[in-house]
């Protein structure tokens, strides 16, 4: 993905984003990492999800939302896995969250995370009926502590390979001059890391606003990051995002976008 940015310095555009205060959407979340080694390796995820805003609180401030997942596939070097596959078990554990999100479109609260932590006790159990072993052992467990400290949840929910194209803190006042610079979650081969992004207003007309991310050069990890988001100028629905993550030998693309009912 590349992303042209042209800007007039005798011109500053302006743009002021809230999360929406009402309504429910629906998106197609679709996650493609590649993977180099002696041949290109490619795995696909996609979830289909409705993201609803319940009600707003604390002099519309914060929101309460639900976001719920009806479908999702994991495509494996082109083929798909079958719905009972590890992969696919694993990923149901935030089939449905209930949240918080405060008006730049950061979480606050997870509302529902002993509910959470109840259903990742039931999935841990199926998985223990049809895998064993030692790395099994391990992985349920580490999942099982992150599940119960709210922090970690909010962290991984909000990067890339989850919600964090829809459940990201990019709301705001935007200018084509001045980049806002934000905090983002991201995993990349070797962990996950917080990394500092810039983010610009790329244009505005009457029906769309469009935001562009940039990676802060000064952190100076070596990864290549950038992505778009655009978003409905009345409502302040997000419409569509996308993020490209080089680094090495893996390149994940990360894209959302918004299913018409």
């Amino acid at each position: 993905m590349s992303i042209r940015r042209h800007r007039r310095s005798f011109t500053i555009d302006e743009c002021q984003l809230i999360f929406p205060k009402k309504g429910i959407r629906q998106y197609s979340i679709i996650n493609e990492v590649s993977l180099i080694k002696d041949k290109v390796i490619k795995n696909v995820f996609t979830r289909d999800v409705s993201l609803e805003v319940l009600e707003s609180l604390q002099g519309d401030s914060v929101r309460v939302v639900s976001l719920k997942t009806h479908s999702l596939q994991l495509l494996m070097n082109g083929e798909a896995s079958g719905n009972n596959t590890l992969a696919n078990t694993l990923a149901t554990v935030y089939d449905e969250l209930i949240l918080k999100i405060r008006y730049d479109g950061s979480i606050s609260t997870i509302i529902n995370l002993e509910y959470i932590q109840e259903r990742w006790k039931l999935i841990s159990q199926d998985i223990r009926t049809s895998y064993s072993g030692r790395e099994i052992k391990r992985l349920l467990e580490k999942i099982a502590s992150k599940l119960n400290s709210e922090e970690l949840v909010i962290q991984e929910i909000q990067q890339y390979n989850f919600f964090g194209l829809l459940l990201k803190e990019i709301y705001g006042t935007f200018d084509n001059i001045t980049p806002i610079r934000k905090k983002q979650w991201v995993s990349t081969f070797a962990k996950s890391l917080e990394i500092e992004e810039e983010i610009f207003l790329e244009e505005i007309n009457d029906e769309m606003v469009s935001l562009v991310c940039s990676y802060n050069k000064k952190e100076k990890q070596d990864i290549s990051y950038s992505g778009i988001f655009r978003f409905n100028k009345e409502t302040n629905w997000l419409e569509n995002a996308e993020v490209q993550l080089s680094e090495q030998n893996r390149s994940s693309l990360f894209r959302v976008t918004q299913i018409e009912e």
